[in-house]
Order: C-alpha cells, then structure tokens, then sequence
C-alpha cells in the first residue's frame, strides 16, 4: 500500500470512528429523553475519543443517573433503531422544535435564519448542529434525524442503526453556558467516549488511570 493509501486509509477510518461517537451523542440523547421526556438539548458533537452532549434538566445528575442513562442507551442500541434522515424547510424545523419545547434548537433555527451556519457553527463550537442545503432563502432545506422518538437537528452523517454504534461508557458531568455565554444558562454538559471494540475502550480507561 502507497502512502497515500495509507493516509486515505487512515482518514476513513477516522470518519467512521467520528460518525460512529457522533451516532452515540445522538444515542444518549434519545436516552436522556425516554428517562426525562422534558429534557432540552443544546449541542452534542463527537471530540476525540468520544462524544458529549449539552442538556437542560430538572434535577442535578450524578454518576447514579450516568449508570440509569448508560443503561438505557444499551436498550435502545439492542433495538436496533434506525436513523433517519429527513429534509425539512426552516419553517418546518421551526414548528418542530417548537412543538417539542426544544427552546435552543429554536434558538439555532433563528440563528441560522440571521447570520447563517458559519454563525451556528462559531457560537456552539459544533460544525455538525445545523445540516443546511439549497441555494438559501425559500430554497433552504434543515436536515433532521430521527432515533426513535428523539428528533434533532444535525448535518450528520450518522451510521445506520443504534446497533452500530460501538462501545460506550459515559465518563463525566460538567456545566457548560448555553453558546459560551455567562450569561445564559448554565446546562449540564455529559460526556462519553466510544471505541470500536471492549480491548480499545479498556485501554483508554487504563491510560486515564495511568
């Protein structure tokens, strides 16, 4: 193999790993939601060796709710759920998210419509929040997907279904202000990491230990 195989090599299988832990944020969320259907969800990328996600609750989590949410996660991935994608009108994804009470969903939304993604992607740190299409105005297309009963708007792309995704462990739980602002709210920012395989994940957690 040339180098250049090699790199591109490389480069794939970094996607995959990074649409695989971006696939888990989009997992724990839906998890989040089946245990409190009230939760309210800012952002949630995949970083390295992982994934987190932003989110506003009606109680203060500790690593008890981490283990109820872990496990709820694995329920959903043994039911295989697919994610489904689907283009809406801004309109549309407005009146989606407002139905849901997903205030900072409509928050990016009205974002968007200001300043554009490039705005989106600065305030949240998150180049993924927002998948726009189309030449703009009448024509801009939201793209939106679906893990059962939890809707978010995301570029994607996403694997298949929940049983694709690897193995996960949620690790931490820190505060994070909405768009990096002190002064909007403070959400609850819960982090993950995410491996293809047990051996790779263990080994994480034993370097961390280190």
């Amino acid at each position: 193999m040339s180098t250049t195989q090699q790199l591109l090599s490389a480069d794939e299988s970094k996607a995959e790993l990074d649409r695989m832990r971006h696939s888990a944020s989009h997992l724990m969320a839906a998890a989040i939601q089946s245990i409190w259907p009230e939760a309210k969800f800012g952002v949630g990328p995949a970083i390295e060796h992982g994934f987190y996600y932003d989110v506003e609750l009606p109680i203060s989590l500790t690593p008890k709710e981490l283990e109820r949410i872990e496990q709820k996660m694995r329920e959903l991935k043994n039911k295989k759920l697919p994610f489904e994608r689907v283009e809406l009108s801004v309109a549309e994804a407005l009146d989606e998210m407002e139905r849901r009470g997903q205030v900072y969903k409509v928050e990016l939304l009205n974002l968007l419509k200001e300043k554009g993604s490039t705005a989106v992607a600065k305030e949240t740190g998150d180049d993924d929040a927002i998948g726009v299409s189309g030449s703009g105005g009448g024509d801009m297309k939201i793209s939106v997907y679906r893990t059962g009963e939890f809707v978010d708007l995301c570029r994607g792309p996403h694997v298949g279904t929940t049983a694709e995704v690897g193995v996960f462990k949620l690790t931490k739980i820190a505060g994070a202000y909405w768009r990096g602002n002190e002064k909007n709210p403070q959400l609850q920012r819960i982090y993950g990491i995410a491996f293809n395989t047990k051996e790779e994940l263990e080994k994480h957690l034993w370097r961390l230990e280190e």
